[in-house]
């Protein structure tokens, strides 16, 4: 509980600041980039909390079906085959959200969109 309020308050102090900083007389470029950052930053937290939420997920029913599996056929470990399959997608979220993230995916990603554009707009 404490841990909630805890992360409640830095959540609003990061807020004040962002209000702070939008009137504290930037210019519109400056504005409109730390705006950017900001909302880049709650996505990437937001993806954060998502991939640790499917962890927690996959570990709970992952080790109901471990049971499950030993309480009534322990002769045959059928629970192998959904942990196996779900954890190459929980690798790859994990790898989504942690690996693939930063400048030099970021500018990577810039690049092929610069890219489509140049082919989309008619220009070489």
């Amino acid at each position: 509980m404490s841990a909630d309020l805890s992360a409640q308050a830095q959540g609003e102090r990061t807020k004040l600041c962002f209000q702070n900083k939008v009137t504290s007389g930037m210019d519109d470029n400056e504005d409109q980039e730390f705006r950017q950052a900001y909302e880049r930053a709650e996505r990437i937290v937001a993806e954060k909390v998502g991939f640790f939420r499917h962890l927690t997920i996959y570990v709970v029913v992952n080790a109901l079906l471990f049971a499950i599996n030993m309480l009534t056929s322990s002769w045959f470990l059928w629970f192998l085959i959904p942990l196996c399959g779900w954890g190459i997608v929980l690798l790859a979220h994990f790898l989504s959200v942690f690996t693939f993230r930063g400048d030099r995916f970021e500018r990577w990603r810039k690049r092929q969109i610069e890219k489509e554009m140049e082919k989309l707009t008619g220009r070489d």
